[in-house]
């Protein structure tokens, strides 16, 4: 006689994880659920998104480059891009230029030279002393700067209000910056959601969801949105009388 015992209870378990976590009914205790989900995902991602900031350096996220040039001419006032010889860019310091070439390239071999990953990330900073204007153009110079709201208000903080000139530093408070935004509107459409509060904790828990939350892209404003226009959308339908 085989024991089909074992079988049965793998597939019970999944059952109930699936009934548990992928469920699109709505939930008869909500606010229970929530409380239960809300604390570990804030404390979770932070901690998980502090440690992807720290250890990926300057420029290895997706088009960081780009996204860096377009938030440092909007932290100086700069909001539209310049046009320069029929080429469309920004006009960047010397130092940011410096900082970028420093960095940009060097762990993926891209420019010819390729850096170990770590030497890389702990090299020792430049000396920052140029505010010469450069102009910078990238495929990526017109995106609207209302994209860069988020990462503006770290970068911002670090350059007009702190005083710090730093450039990395400067890049560390935006990417910073991201992940606060990232975790504070996943968290409000976690409670607001009436159904997949725990599928909506582990996809936005996902590391892919937690670095692009710490990129300085508009994919750490656009992620989170979307969960919050899902938990919106649900509650809309949810609360309907048809």
């Amino acid at each position: 006689m085989t024991d089909n015992k074992a079988p049965s209870r793998f597939k019970a378990r999944l059952t109930g994880f699936k009934n548990k976590y992928f469920s699109a009914e709505p939930y008869k205790n909500g606010s229970a659920v929530t409380k239960k989900l809300i604390c570990p995902f804030i404390v979770l991602a932070v901690i998980f998104g502090s440690v992807f900031i720290m250890i990926n350096p300057p420029f290895t996220m997706p088009d960081e480059n780009a996204h860096y040039i377009n938030i440092c001419r909007i932290v100086e006032g700069g909001f539209f891009p310049d046009v320069l010889n029929g080429e469309v860019g920004s006009y960047i310091t010397a130092d940011q230029n410096a900082f970028l070439s420093s960095f940009y390239g060097k762990y993926d071999g891209l420019n010819g030279e390729k850096a170990d990953f770590w030497e890389l990330y702990f090299q020792e900073n430049l000396d920052f002393t140029n505010d010469e204007l450069i102009f910078y153009s990238t495929r990526l110079s017109t995106i609207n700067p209302f994209a860069y709201v988020v990462q503006w208000v770290g970068a911002g903080l670090a350059n007009n209000v702190l005083g710090i000139k730093n450039p990395s530093t400067v890049l560390m408070f935006a990417r910073f910056s991201s992940l606060l935004f990232y975790v504070a509107v996943t968290a409000i459409a976690i409670k607001k959601t009436p159904v997949l509060k725990r599928t909506m904790f582990l996809v936005a828990l996902m590391p892919m969801a937690i670095y692009q939350g710490t990129s300085i892209s508009y994919d750490a404003i656009l992620i989170p949105a979307c969960f919050l226009l899902f938990a919106y959308g649900m509650k809309l339908y949810f609360s309907s009388e048809d």
